[in-house]
């Protein structure tokens, strides 16, 4: 991790102190060679407060060296995750609630040199807020949340990106929540999507309920969830977390031996050996998964030291070990031709004191 940056791949150096950034969705165009990413930008010092909205950003290298390109959606939109559909579509799986025109100025854009106020590229998302009578199960608009359901799950679908144009749905999950208690996901809610093309071709969908609380289970479940399309109708079929929760922002994918896995992040705090832990599951069907190696212990569920992939502790490229305050949304980009991961990005809370705001960081995955 660059030891200047903190490992920071975006605000850019030089960025104004304002500038936010959370989920780091990452992709590359083969076609161009290029890296692009759906961000999710804040424009201090108020966040996730509905003024927040989704930049796409663009590179010649997947680990520095993006800027601002355009703006994707009004505000409200959170939690981005690319799929890429076997014709060679890009779709992008997000949720949203509260949807606005959020105004964007130029420092809000994380560029070094920031565009024009006038810029159309500030002010005229690819995917925008509806309008008054239009309805998302059949419009390429974002809900307002207003005189109906607030939270959606959306995806965004388009033959060539980022510059579309997008055919925009948003949609229910439906079936029981969480086995075995007795709930609905209208009635525990659901968010932080991510999704995979799997390859017996139907789509598979990581969701997470941010309202259920049952005796003795506290904290955020994660579940999973199948349906034909990118756009649906999806039914839950199995829960990560039932038996402990406070499991959240999943990152999965299937690797070429048909298993499943996902990246996922458990809790928040700085404190060494503590909180925040990047764990892994996988799952050989899509329906019965294992979590890690003493991931039901007290020791790890209860005290916080767990069997990770990565924790809230960095060491930089310089040797200096760094403590974030948190290390959070987790995403991975892979090798096109070997399937192997090459990159791991997250949304990062600097060290208390560390005069940053949030950003995404990147960290390059070694080889054994």
């Amino acid at each position: 991790v660059p030891a200047a940056t903190l490992g920071r791949v975006w605000p850019a150096d030089g960025a104004p102190a304002s500038t936010l950034a959370w989920s780091f969705a990452p992709m590359r165009d083969d076609k161009t060679q290029r890296y692009h990413a759906v961000v999710e930008v804040g424009c201090g010092p108020v966040w996730m407060a509905g003024n927040q909205f989704f930049a796409v950003l663009s590179s010649d290298r997947p680990d520095g060296g993006f800027t601002f390109t355009k703006r994707f959606a009004d505000g409200g939109a959170t939690s981005p995750h690319f799929t890429r559909l076997p014709n060679g579509s890009v779709a992008l799986v997000f949720n949203a609630c509260r949807v606005n025109h959020t105004v964007v100025g130029p420092v809000c854009t994380g560029n070094a040199t920031p565009p024009a106020a006038g810029d159309p590229a500030l002010h005229d998302p690819l995917v925008r807020a509806c309008q008054a009578g239009e309805d998302p199960t059949n419009t390429s608009c974002l809900w307002s949340g207003l005189g109906g359901q607030e939270h959606w799950v959306y995806t965004a679908l388009a033959d060539t990106f980022p510059d579309g144009p997008y055919k925009v749905r948003g949609y229910d999950v439906t079936g029981p929540g969480w086995s075995p208690y007795n709930a609905t996901l209208k009635s525990i809610g659901m968010s932080n999507p991510s999704a995979l093309v799997t390859q017996d071709g139907e789509v598979m969908m990581n969701i997470r309920s941010h309202g259920g609380v049952w005796p003795g289970v506290t904290g955020e479940h994660t579940g999973f969830a199948k349906g034909p399309t990118v756009f649906g109708p999806f039914t839950v079929q199995s829960n990560l977390s039932w038996q402990h929760g406070n499991d959240e922002d999943g990152f999965l994918w299937q690797q070429r031996d048909g298993t499943y896995h996902m990246l996922y992040h458990n809790g928040r705090g700085n404190t060494p050996g503590t909180g925040n832990h990047g764990l892994h599951a996988f799952s050989r069907d899509g329906v019965v998964w294992h979590k890690p190696a003493g991931a039901l212990t007290p020791a790890c569920y209860v005290e916080g030291h767990c069997t990770s992939m990565y924790t809230n502790s960095v060491t930089l490229n310089n040797g200096t070990a760094v403590l974030l305050g948190g290390r959070e949304r987790p995403a991975l980009l892979f090798d096109r031709v070997t399937g192997a991961p090459t990159h791991l990005y997250n949304g990062a809370i600097p060290p208390p004191g560390a005069g940053r705001n949030w950003y995404s960081m990147v960290q390059v995955i070694g080889s054994a």
